[in-house]
């Protein structure tokens, strides 16, 4: 038996319970403690890094500056089409306009389409410069731009012809009196400022130089044309791609 003096020194290791590791103990316990600074920072209670969201000012003023670029932009295409449609605007219909709009107060805009179709009844046209088939009403102002659909069969007062379907007074009066037909049949003060007419005779040649629109057809249509009463319009349901004189037709 050898001498205790000649025994070598041994270092002892004792195992013990996991400490300040918790359940993921020794290496992987301190990977996942220690996690990457780019990942999250601080470690959370469950030892997976903490992610911080923070806010802060220099962020807040790019969101309002790009807020305030994308409604000079909207104001700047506006302005452009009102420029455009300008020269063919009557001296009447920029009377009854009221001409305002900033960035602040928001614009009113009047979008008219107008048709003037083959074999129209006399009570359809009354002489006129056609009827006004497409009224829809766009309010653009800061934070968004609103839209409102005026079905053109509505029953309205048209100043100085009594009461009729609210698209007659185009054909009556033209833009003059079909602005004042609208604000007064949509009351609370509505004063428009802008108006945009498009006309229908230049719609398909628009959609062919487009190579066409696909549309999604939700149900299944079959319904006489307006110039062509036996010809008619038929259209299946599902995505269909139409061409300029069938798009007028499905906008119809």
């Amino acid at each position: 038996m050898a001498d205790q003096g000649d025994r070598p020194d041994y270092k002892v290791y004792r195992s013990r319970r996991p400490g300040p590791f918790g359940k993921g103990g020794g290496l992987q316990g301190l990977r996942k403690r220690g996690g990457t600074r780019g990942d999250g920072g601080r470690d959370g209670e469950d030892g997976r890094p903490r992610r911080r969201r923070e806010i802060s000012p220099g962020r807040v003023i790019r969101w309002i500056l790009l807020a305030i670029l994308g409604w000079l932009i909207l104001s700047l295409v506006l302005f452009i089409v009102s420029a455009q449609l300008e020269g063919g605007s009557s001296p009447q219909a920029e009377e009854a306009l009221n001409g305002n709009g900033n960035l602040f107060s928001g614009a009113t805009i009047l979008v008219l389409g107008s048709d003037e179709r083959k074999g129209a009844s006399i009570d359809e046209t009354q002489g006129g410069p056609g009827r006004a088939d497409s009224i829809m009403l766009v309010r653009a102002q800061f934070g968004g731009v609103r839209k409102l659909s005026i079905p053109r069969d509505s029953s309205a007062e048209i100043p100085g012809h009594g009461t009729g379907k609210i698209n007659g007074a185009y054909s009556l009066g033209g833009a003059p009196l079909m602005i004042q037909t609208v604000e007064n049949f949509l009351g609370n003060d509505l004063e428009i400022d802008h108006l945009i007419e498009v006309d229908f005779k230049d719609f398909p040649a628009f959609i062919d130089a487009m190579g066409g629109i696909t549309v999604n057809n939700k149900t299944r249509i079959c319904a006489p044309e307006f110039d062509n009463f036996y010809r008619g319009f038929k259209l299946r349901k599902g995505e269909r791609h139409l061409n300029g004189r069938r798009a007028l037709g499905f906008a119809r």
